[in-house]
This record gives C-alpha cells, sequence and structure tokens, in this order.
C-alpha cells in the first residue's frame, strides 16, 4: 500500500503538497454498509404446488429477480410445503405425488446453473413428494448440509462460507391436522442431542442457517417442541451465529414477527396446547417469505405471497432480504437487515483515512484503524508514522506500524 505527494501550485505560486491515499478509505462494516458478498443462499417456503399446476410462472419469476441481482448464490433450500395435498387422504384425489425435479429444474433454468444444490425441507404438505431420482419419499429427517458454499464440496465440517441444517416438521410438531409422521418427544429429544453433537463439530466462525417449515413462536400454536428446539439452538448459538428460517404460517402472521433480532425476547410455542413461553434469543429468527402466488386459501393477504429470503454472507456481517418477482421487496411484511457476525475471524489490519491535500507546513492529518472483523479501532495515538517531513515538497514514503502490522505508502 502506498502513500502518493506531489507538489501543486496554488494560485499564483504557492506550493501545495498533496497526499493521494491509495488505500481503501476506512470502512466500518456494520448495519448499513453497502458491500460485495461471497457467499449466498436462497430460502423459499409454501409454494404449494398441486398435481395440474406447478407453478412454473411464478417459481421462473422470483428466482429470475434474484439471477438479476448477480448475487453469488451457491444453494436454494425449500423450507416445506413445496407441494400440497387435501385433507383427506382417504381419496385418492387427496393424494397428490409431487417431484421436487419440476420444481428444481424451474429453479436452475431460471438460475442459469444446471447444478445449483437444492434441497427440500419435509412437511406435512409434502408428505407424497419424491426425491429427484424418484425413488423415495422426501427425508422426514433433520440434518446438517455440511459445508454449503461455493466450493460445491459437501460432507466435512471445513468446505464452504456457511452450513444449513434442514429441520423436518417430524421434529418440530407435537400434532397436526395431517397426522403425518412425527417423532415423538423422547425421539425429537434424541435428534436434538445429535444436532447439538453434530453443531459442536462446525468451525465456529461460519454462520448456520437452520431452515424449518414451522416457526417457533406461538401465533399458530401447532408447533409443541418448539421450545425444545429454541433452548437447543441457543446453546449453539453461543458459539456461532445462527439464524432460524420459517413459513407455514401465512395468515396468521403479524409484520412485526417476520424478523426477530439476536438478543429479542420471543413467545415461543411450548406445547400442543397452545401454551408458550418467554425466550431471549441467542440467533436471528425470519420469515422465509411466502412463494404462494394468489391472495386465497391460508394466504389471506397479497402482501405476503410471491416472496422468498435472500441470505447474504460477507467477509464480516450478514444481510437478510425479502425479494419478489420484481427484485428487492419493500412492502410491509419486508426484511432487509445487515446484521454483524459476531463469531467472524478474519486477520487484523490497517486502514488509513485522512485529509488528501496539504499546503507545505501543514501538519499530517490521518487517522490509523485497526480492522478485525466487524471491529475498528482507532489505533492513530499508538501507531508509529514514519517518512512525513511537512516542510518538504515532492514524492514521500510513509511508513506506518502498529502491533506488529504494517504499511508502507509512497
Amino acid at each position: 500500500m502506498k502513500l502518493r505527494s506531489n507538489i501543486k501550485r496554488f494560485l499564483s505560486a504557492l506550493l501545495v503538497l498533496v497526499l493521494v491515499i491509495s488505500a481503501v478509505p476506512m470502512q466500518v462494516f456494520g448495519a448499513d454498509a453497502a458491500k460485495t458478498p461471497i457467499d449466498a443462499a436462497v430460502i423459499f417456503t409454501d409454494l404449494h404446488t398441486n398435481k395440474s399446476n406447478y407453478k412454473q410462472s411464478t417459481v421462473e419469476g422470483i428466482f429470475g429477480a434474484v439471477k438479476k441481482a448477480g448475487l453469488p448464490v451457491s444453494n436454494i433450500v425449500s423450507g416445506g410445503d413445496a407441494f400440497s395435498v387435501n385433507e383427506d387422504n382417504s381419496s385418492s384425489n387427496g393424494k397428490y405425488t409431487g417431484y421436487t425435479s419440476t420444481i428444481s429444474g424451474y429453479i436452475r433454468n431460471a438460475m442459469g446453473d444446471a447444478n445449483m444444490p437444492i434441497h427440500y425441507v419435509w412437511s406435512d404438505h409434502d408428505r407424497y413428494a419424491v426425491q429427484e431420482d424418484g425413488s423415495t419419499l422426501l427425508d422426514k429427517t433433520s440434518h446438517l448440509v455440511y459445508g454449503a458454499g461455493n466450493d460445491g464440496v459437501y460432507g466435512t465440517a471445513d468446505d464452504g462460507n456457511y452450513y444449513i441444517f434442514l429441520l423436518s416438521m417430524a421434529d418440530t410438531s407435537t400434532n397436526d391436522r395431517y397426522k403425518a409422521g412425527l417423532n415423538s418427544t423422547s425421539k425429537v429429544q434424541q435428534n436434538i442431542a445429535s444436532f447439538q453433537a453434530e453443531a459442536a463439530k462446525l468451525l465456529k466462525d461460519r454462520p448456520l442457517l437452520i431452515v424449518a417449515h414451522q416457526p417457533l413462536l406461538d401465533n399458530r400454536n401447532d408447533n409443541g417442541h418448539a421450545y425444545l428446539w429454541a433452548t437447543a439452538i441457543n446453546e449453539v448459538a453461543q458459539n456461532m451465529d445462527v439464524a432460524y428460517f420459517f413459513g407455514h404460517n401465512h395468515k396468521y402472521d403479524k409484520s412485526s414477527d417476520y424478523y426477530y433480532a439476536k438478543g429479542s425476547t420471543m413467545s415461543v410455542c411450548s406445547d400442543s396446547s397452545g401454551n408458550a413461553k418467554s425466550v431471549k434469543l441467542n440467533f436471528a429468527h425470519i420469515c422465509g417469505g411466502y412463494m404462494e402466488p394468489t391472495s386465497t386459501g391460508s394466504t389471506s393477504s397479497t402482501t405476503r405471497s410471491g416472496t422468498l429470503m435472500v441470505v447474504e454472507i460477507h467477509e464480516d456481517c450478514i444481510r437478510y432480504t425479502t425479494y419478489n418477482k420484481s427484485g428487492k421487496y419493500t412492502g410491509n411484511y419486508a426484511v432487509d437487515k445487515y446484521v454483524t457476525r459476531d463469531h467472524a475471524i478474519t486477520e487484523p489490519e490497517l486502514v488509513i483515512s485522512g485529509t488528501q491535500s496539504y499546503f507545505v507546513g501543514q501538519a499530517l492529518n490521518i487517522t490509523v484503524s485497526l480492522k478485525t472483523g466487524s471491529k475498528v479501532e482507532d489505533v492513530t495515538a499508538s501507531a508509529s508514522i514514519t517518512g512525513f517531513d511537512m516542510n518538504t515538497a515532492g514524492d514521500q514514503y510513509l511508513s506506518i506500524a502498529y502491533n506488529g502490522l504494517s504499511a508502507q505508502y509512497l
């Protein structure tokens, strides 16, 4: 890095010493920073396709908007109810076998990537959907997608830029109207213990995105195991950045419930009778949007439909943004938040900013900052700055040192 000074004449004969700082100006990375992400994920819920309509225009429209945004998307996750069945499972009309390959094909076509990884979280409406090879039912097991990231490698905890945990409805509900293969409380507790054990193996400087169908909050009162999961996730989130994404609630949603920040207190469903407990969250709790494009049925408001969630992974923060087919969504139920990555680990560096133009004889006026992840500290008073002479015009070299770090500027 270099700092350049040049001689310039001011008015008739006044010499001016110009210091052109070629380093990047000091940036305080935080909630209002506008930066280029290093990775991204897309989360969508509640498409509710049926036997005669896979909703190609809806899928390709909104994913086309994401593609247009030019983000480095490396994974896409359905948060449940990509498909639909009727309540009358005894009737042949009530069983709809949906194929993930159809919806995946629409998504990949819109994203322009035939190999885009797409994951499906199982929920009640998805119980007759099948994997892309058509051989098995969608996985009802909650599990980690290790190493989710743009290197395309999965299976170990040290790949990629973030992690995804797929939380099945089988592990969150005590009962629901479909009685669709739900786990007992003891089984849920076993699976929670496995989740925590696996999470303990993850690199703590990489975010964990938990994608579920149901929220943990108690508006709809049909997620009796929510409190068990909330307390377990809270423990994991003490050591890494975690966000939880949901759908399912439709008309039960309130705009105020679309985003709970880390540190918020939320009323969490604690049993199948509608009781709840207050929990202070160590993680973010976010609506993943609703892809269903109509205002009929359980999706009673058009302001809540035709949307999904884009998660941008930045060096030291995460951006959560609601999108619709027009791009970034700004309605009443929109989310657009930059959140500092509290557990990001980055190498410390010196960042220089200050006055660029000087008269001969004018004192140097620069700031030396130590940047470590999202933390920026002014260390000017403690830094060693040599090589500057206020009485000499011409090119000068500045050497700046602090706590073992150094930078040189021409």
